[in-house]
C-alpha cells in the first residue's frame, strides 16, 4: 500500500490538535473547579473541600503538563494558526462557548471519577460531595452550551448537552431526596458518560471546523 506525504501528514497535524483540543479544556474546566475548592475551604474550612482540592490539584497539574506538551507538538506540526483562529473567531460568542464546554467536559471527568469511587464504597464523603457539585454543574451548563450562539448549533453538541443537563437534574432530583450516592443506577449512569468528557471538547471544536481542517 503506498502512503503519500499528504496521508502521512494528517495524524502529524491531527493527533497534536486532539491532544489540545482535549486536555487545554480539561485543564481550563480543572483550574475553575479548584479555585472553587479552595475558595470553599476558605470560607468553609470543611476537611471534605481541602481532601478534594488537593486531589483534584494534582490531577491538575498532570493534565496541564499534557495540555503544554500539546501546543509545542501544536506548533511543530504548524497546527496552531488555525486552532488560535478557530478559538477566537466570532468573539465573544466563541470563546464563550468553548468555556462552557470546558466546565461541562470537567463536570462530567469529575462527577464519573467520583461515581466510580462511590461504587466502591457509598460513604465516601469527597466522592459524595464532588458527584453533587458535579450535578449542579450539569444542571447549568447543560442549558448554556445548548443557549449559545447563533441558532446553528451542531445537533451533536446539543444532544450531548441535553444529555448531560438531564443526567445533572436526576442527580439534583436525587440530591433532594438525600441520597444520590446510594443510586447504583445512577452512579452507572455517570460512569457511562464519563467519556463524554472527551467527546465534548472535540465536538465543540469539530463544529467550528477550523482547527481540525487538514
Amino acid at each position: 500500500m503506498h502512503f503519500d506525504a499528504l496521508l502521512l501528514s494528517r495524524p502529524q497535524f491531527g493527533v497534536p490538535v486532539l491532544l489540545l483540543i482535549v486536555f487545554s479544556s480539561l485543564a481550563l474546566g480543572l483550574a475553575g473547579y479548584v479555585a472553587v475548592l479552595e475558595g470553599l475551604w476558605l470560607t468553609t474550612r470543611t476537611d471534605a473541600f481541602l481532601k478534594l482540592r488537593s486531589l483534584w490539584s494534582r490531577t491538575f497539574l498532570v493534565v496541564f503538563g499534557i495540555a503544554a506538551l500539546a501546543v509545542g507538538l501544536d506548533v511543530a506540526a504548524g497546527a496552531s494558526a488555525p486552532t488560535w483562529a478557530a478559538a477566537t473567531n466570532g468573539f465573544p460568542a466563541r470563546p464563550a462557548q468553548l468555556i462552557v464546554s470546558a466546565l461541562l467536559s470537567t463536570a462530567l471527568a469529575v462527577g464519573a471519577v467520583s461515581a466510580a469511587r462511590l461504587w466502591k464504597g457509598p460513604d465516601d464523603v469527597e466522592s459524595c460531595l464532588a458527584l453533587r457539585m458535579a450535578s449542579g454543574m450539569l444542571v447549568i451548563c447543560g442549558p448554556l452550551e445548548v443557549a449559545l450562539g447563533d441558532g446553528a448549533r451542531p445537533r451533536l453538541i446539543i444532544g450531548l448537552a441535553l444529555a448531560a443537563g438531564l443526567l445533572g437534574l436526576w442527580g439534583g432530583l436525587l440530591c433532594w431526596r438525600g441520597s444520590p450516592e446510594r443510586s447504583r443506577l445512577f452512579l452507572s449512569a455517570f460512569v457511562l458518560m464519563g467519556p463524554l468528557a472527551v467527546l465534548t471538547p472535540v465536538a465543540e471544536w469539530l463544529g467550528d471546523g477550523a482547527a481540525l481542517r487538514l
